[in-house]
């Protein structure tokens, strides 16, 4: 079996293997990715959540023993707008040193890098606890914030050393629901904390970042020596597992052997267009995931709660948030369907927001109710966003560039989130903070309803068909207009989310006009990059088609034709996939056959080239001759089993050939130039391709 083993920097490396059964495949992926799994989100998340805790932990000190007078703003002397330019100078820092982190990440290593950041951000958490004024907590916030900048994007980044890109957002989702554990944590550990006011003469909120800022500290050892860097480079797995974590992450995954970001990457990441559609939608996102973070304590305090009760109120809004962000993200891995779940929660969200600005500033417990959905809302749109954003960059130092940036780019969002919630306004429920965070997560929930539902939207940018020269006469070779797919609002899924053995849904040939679905496991890849309509594959029964969707192995089990060698539309005892994987061959005979699959119902205007009439092969042009004319295939065309073909049918070489275009036997492609233009030149189906933009 022919397999395409690296995409790096637009090129392929291809390798023999043997054929391994998909019941194997399935099953060592598995074994391995639970291993793995066992090893690194549980340590990310607990490095997230200790992150997150030293960052939102001022909101908690802000209003711990208000009352009393001993809470941060009363002991510094800070005014409430000078505690507002304090946060948003952590932010400023935060959006500075997001990108150049993830370049020090890939190049110092994982662990090296993170247990440094751990061990900084850790100090200047427990420095915050003896600050005595404005200009000591700005100075050390300005300094937290770039220590703590290049942890998520750098965990991000991390997990495509690792995993999937369809095994991606779950686990950031794990990940990133730490943060509203380290929420509900941090209102618990404040209402102890609350007790030890004025313990060795200390204000408890003083205590309250010492005690946060050791367990960094600490950590940060054992992060240095636990943490794994990469699949090739550790202990605890075998050369087999090793082999197999590389190869499988060879199309779509980093790699620690990956040279440095590139000034050609950089320029392709950076003049990608989609990407910024990316920025802005995490923009929107941003500000109510900031202003939630840091205003929580001050919410529940303005629903009634007073004092220590405020503190233990913030609990229940981030443990339901932290259970919805895993499920929403495990449905949107399970259904490749991330940008649906993140435009359905950031509805959800907005609604929340919404009905908290409408309701009475009395109305306690309803409010409350709104905090609640609100949260769960705003933070469990945001791992299927990041993970959708990954899954569309090949690059490996362009994906780390990618994230950086986007989560760089919702660093102005977190800002205006530190504005929106004014003081004078926490007795009447705090209207704008709610307006504004609604009216933003609603902006995100449009992108993403125009990119679902608009004909000719795909997240692929891969040029279709091999050709060079002007593109529908607008001067690109690789112009597409995609049609729309058959069965999927959203965009079909991409190469590289299919292998050997992946659950898919295709569309038969025969069956394009109905759109009727079939599922299976794929046997092979029958195109190269993405298509709008989606990947052409064999399943391993031998039925062909293109994939629309990903099912689960229980659906393609049911519905896989087993390995009988069914033909490609469904036939009994015409598929060759079966006869090369210990089926029934083509017609029986279970012999290695040709076939080119790229005249293969590429487009349904191109069915009808297989019947009577004119066809692009009049119009075929070998190197050297003028347009328009055709020449005689020099002895190189053919195959040494077609040329033996021949000499038993006695026909001529003009003859083989023609014959060969109409059964499928594949020979070495003749490449043809427009004959419309004249300019663009490629082989047959991409210049068929390209004629049918001249008369659309």
């Amino acid at each position: 079996m022919v397999i395409v083993s690296d995409f790096e920097g637009g090129k392929e490396r291809v390798e023999e293997a043997d054929y391994v059964t998909v019941e194997e495949n399935v099953a060592d992926n598995k074994a391995l990715v639970w291993k793995q799994d066992l090893r690194i989100v549980p340590l990310c998340a607990s490095i997230y959540l200790l992150c997150y805790l030293d960052r939102s932990n001022i909101g908690n000190a802000k209003t711990l023993n208000a009352s009393t007078h001993n809470d941060l703003l009363s002991d510094t002397h800070m005014t409430n707008l000078q505690y507002i330019i304090a946060l948003m100078v952590f932010l400023i820092a935060y959006a500075i040193f997001e990108v150049p982190s993830n370049y020090f990440l890939k190049k110092l290593s994982p662990s090296k890098w993170i247990s440094f950041l751990m061990f900084s951000w850790g100090i200047m958490t427990i420095g915050l606890g003896f600050t005595h004024n404005f200009a000591g907590v700005t100075a050390v916030r300005f300094l937290l914030g770039m220590f703590e900048a290049g942890l998520f994007p750098g965990l991000v980044y991390y997990l495509t050393f690792w995993y999937r890109t369809s095994e991606r957002s779950i686990r950031v989702a794990f990940i990133l629901a730490s943060a509203t554990l380290a929420g509900a944590f941090g209102g618990a550990i404040a209402f102890g904390v609350g007790h030890m006011n004025g313990t060795r003469g200390m204000s408890a909120w003083r205590w309250l970042f010492v005690i946060e800022g050791i367990p960094s500290c600490l950590s940060s050892i054992l992060v240095y020596f636990y943490l794994p860097d990469y699949p090739e480079t550790v202990k605890w797995l075998s050369k087999d597992e090793k082999d197999l974590a590389t190869s499988r992450l060879a199309t779509e995954g980093a790699k620690g052997g990956d040279k440095g970001l590139t000034w050609q990457e950089a320029k392709e990441t950076l003049c990608t267009w989609r990407l910024y559609a990316h920025y802005a939608i995490y923009f929107g996102i941003s500000t109510p995931f900031s202003s939630l973070s840091l205003f929580t304590p001050s919410i529940t305090a303005g629903l009634g709660y007073k004092n220590l009760e405020a503190q233990l109120m913030t609990v229940p809004p981030y443990a339901v948030a932290y259970v919805v962000t895993i499920l929403v993200s495990w449905s949107a891995d399970h259904f490749n369907a991330r940008a649906l779940h993140s435009s359905m929660m950031a509805l959800v969200g907005a609604i929340g927001f919404t009905a908290s600005a409408l309701l009475p500033p009395t109305s306690y417990s309803s409010r409350y109710g709104c905090l609640i959905i609100a949260a769960s809302g705003a933070f469990s749109c945001i791992p299927p966003l990041l993970g959708f954003l990954s899954s569309n960059i090949f690059s490996t130092a362009g994906i780390g560039l990618a994230i950086a940036l986007n989560i760089s780019v919702g660093a102005p969002g977190q800002i205006a989130g530190v504005w929106i919630y004014k003081s004078n306004q926490a007795k009447e429920g705090f209207p704008l903070g709610h307006w504004v965070n609604a009216g933003l997560l609603y902006f995100p929930h449009n992108i993403f309803t125009i990119n679902i539902f608009s004909p000719g939207m795909d997240s692929s940018s891969a040029p279709r068909g091999r050709g060079r020269g002007r593109g529908y006469g607008r001067g690109r070779g690789n112009s597409d207009r995609a049609p729309r797919s058959y069965t999927n609002l959203s965009p079909v899924p991409r190469i590289a989310l299919l292998h050997l053995g992946t659950p898919v849904s295709i569309v038969l040939k025969m069956d394009q006009g109905s759109g009727r679905e079939v599922k299976g496991f794929v046997g092979e890849l029958l195109t190269r990059g993405d298509r709008p309509r989606g990947v052409k594959v064999r399943l391993r029964d031998g039925r062909v088609g293109r994939v629309q969707r990903l099912c689960t192995e229980a659906e393609a089990e049911e519905g896989d034709g087993g390995m009988r060698g069914l033909g490609r539309n469904g036939e009994v005892g015409g598929g060759d996939l079966g006869g090369r994987m210990g089926g029934v061959g083509r017609g029986g005979g279970g012999g290695k056959t040709y076939s080119d699959f790229r005249t293969d119902g590429h487009d349904e205007s191109f069915a009808a080239s297989n019947s009577a009439g004119a066809s692009l092969e009049d119009y075929i042009v070998v190197k050297g001759n003028r347009k328009g004319k055709k020449s005689k295939p020099e002895e190189s065309q053919f195959t040494e089993e077609a040329k033996k073909k021949q000499e038993e049918s006695g026909k001529n070489d003009e003859e083989v050939l023609s014959e060969g275009r109409s059964t499928g036997e594949v020979f070495k492609s003749a490449m043809s130039t427009c004959p419309v233009c004249g300019d663009f030149e490629g082989d047959e189906m991409a210049v068929a391709h390209h004629v049918s933009g001249h008369f659309e």
